[in-house]
């Protein structure tokens, strides 16, 4: 419920820019991420070479930690850090291997995959440029919000799905603020128990609650609100009550400032990306083609609703394949007109159904809500192809600014071609040596073929594989399965998933 939603404004049939637009919302694992691997000032040493590849310390602890690994039960911890590297490196080779004529390089939906997590690496600097270097934290300031990082409120709450009540609800409270309580008791239905909710300092809520909540401290049965925390949804709250969660010793004390002063950073940084948002995307609209909008809702509709990605590309392959003697009153009813007709404008460009299908391979809609119903599809799907248009502003602002050069895009991008390339390398190889030897069908007879194979490409290219064993030494891994990804961005994944492409120990 109170979950921070990007929000743009509809009006009519122009989706208008709104000026409070927000960023990606991260975890603190992901915040991490993008920090640490921009961060210039740490060192992040080389731990392994293969040919003209690295694999740095960081990069390791990233792969291992941060998506599913594979576990080795007999082997100690030092033996296990080798085997993942193996495999890491084992990635690095086949990438190596397959070359830059590779086939799989040569397709542009190839390509333009790669080009779209390196755009999204190059907003995610960006966001650091506009936003996150401009932040100055007073430390009396913090001081204040550490005295209630320890704070957990209990609050009782009314969620108002419709923006005209919200607002008669406001201006009441503002003219009899007296009134505010019994107002809020009122709002329910009568004998019914009002919802509750329990709020600490570290949860991930809307930056207005939160700074409503922790910015000073708040007296029992105080009434906040209404707040808007989305497109037709507010909230309104009551503090039922408070408890105060003291920490005792110098390390915990230490770690809660660390706590306050990252999420502090956190916040400003947004409000500096809200404001930078304004001046980029203000005034610009997007004007829809009614009749194709609709028939492009309805598309996406059915490839949202199949039950796998490839049943969504088949749907997809038939949905643009109409042929194109193909009598119906559609004026668009057959391939070749419908891929060329204007889907929207803005900025006085055209945008064609097949630029925008193309362009869908760097940039995959992204749905604000999830499991959406029918009625509510056309709406939503316009929401997407607004924020769609939104990072393609944002893109052009950080080509201008070179960002494309920097060197945590251009690793990060690299790493994913590698890992990809990897993959499809080594299925080519298993379907190869299997017709070879007349396996197919057959993996537990395959699997020594293809470790023999894996055996001889190592060793052809020992002399170009190296590895810093006292690097290794000081990374330390977790026992617990993590996946860490980014919520409300095209390419989710935090990190590539975690290679298998060594099935023995070496």
């Amino acid at each position: 419920m109170f979950n921070l939603i990007n929000h743009l404004t509809a009006t009519g049939k122009i989706m208008r820019f709104n000026r409070s637009a927000v960023f990606f919302t991260v975890s603190a694992a992901i915040f991490l991420i993008a920090a640490g691997c921009a961060d210039k000032s740490k060192e992040d040493p080389v731990l392994a070479r293969v040919g003209d590849r690295t694999i740095t310390k960081k990069q390791y602890q990233y792969r291992t930690e941060l998506t599913i690994r594979p576990r080795y039960p007999g082997l100690k911890s030092d033996c296990t850090k080798v085997e993942l590297l193996n495999n890491l490196m084992m990635e690095k080779l086949f990438a190596i291997e397959a070359g830059d004529d590779y086939p799989l390089l040569k397709r542009r939906s190839f390509r333009d995959h790669i080009r779209g997590i390196r755009e999204q690496s190059m907003r995610e600097e960006l966001y650091g440029e506009v936003a996150t270097k401009k932040v100055k934290v007073d430390t009396s300031e913090l001081k204040q919000r550490y005295r209630l990082a320890g704070r957990e409120y209990e609050v009782q709450f009314y969620t108002i799905r419709n923006k005209e009540t919200a607002r008669k609800i406001r201006e009441q409270i503002l003219l009899h603020p007296e009134n505010a309580g019994p107002l809020f008791d009122g709002l329910g239905p009568e004998g019914s128990p009002i919802p509750k909710h329990k709020v600490q300092w570290k949860d991930p809520e809307n930056d207005l609650v939160h700074e409503a909540l922790f910015r000073r401290p708040v007296p029992v049965d105080t009434v906040i609100g209404p707040i808007r925390v989305g497109p037709n949804e507010h909230v309104i709250m009551k503090v039922a009550g408070w408890t105060d969660y003291p920490v005792i010793g110098g390390e915990e004390v230490q770690m809660r400032w660390n706590e306050v002063k990252e999420k502090t950073v956190q916040r400003k940084a947004r409000a500096e990306w809200e404001r930078y948002m304004g001046r980029l995307l203000g005034g610009k609209a997007i004007k829809f083609n009614p009749p194709v909008f609709r028939k492009m809702a309805d598309m996406a509709w059915m490839m949202y609703g199949a039950p796998s990605d490839s049943a969504a590309q088949d749907i997809s392959r038939s949905l643009f394949s109409v042929g194109k003697d193909s009598l119906t009153a559609d004026p668009y009813g057959n391939e070749e007109a419908f891929l060329k007709a204007s889907f929207f404008e803005v900025e006085g460009k055209t945008w064609t159904v097949d630029q925008f299908k193309r362009e869908l391979a760097a940039h995959p809609l992204v749905y604000r809500r999830k499991n959406i119903p029918k009625e509510a599809f056309r709406a939503e799907f316009k929401n997407a192809v607004t924020d769609f248009m939104r990072d393609q502003f944002l893109n052009r602002e950080a080509y201008k600014r070179g960002l494309d050069k920097r060197d945590f895009v251009r690793s990060n991008a690299a790493e994913w071609q590698d890992a990809l390339v990897a993959v499809h390398f080594r299925n080519e190889a298993l379907s190869r040596l299997a017709e070879k030897h007349g396996l197919s069908g057959q993996p537990t007879k395959l699997k020594p073929v293809y470790e023999a194979y894996v055996d001889s490409l190592w060793a052809a290219n020992r002399s170009r594989i190296s590895w810093d064993a006292e690097i290794l030494k000081t990374i330390r891994l977790s026992s617990i399965d993590f996946y860490a990804y980014k919520p409300g961005v095209p390419f989710p994944a935090a990190t590539p998933p975690f290679p298998t492409l060594i099935t023995k120990s070496r």
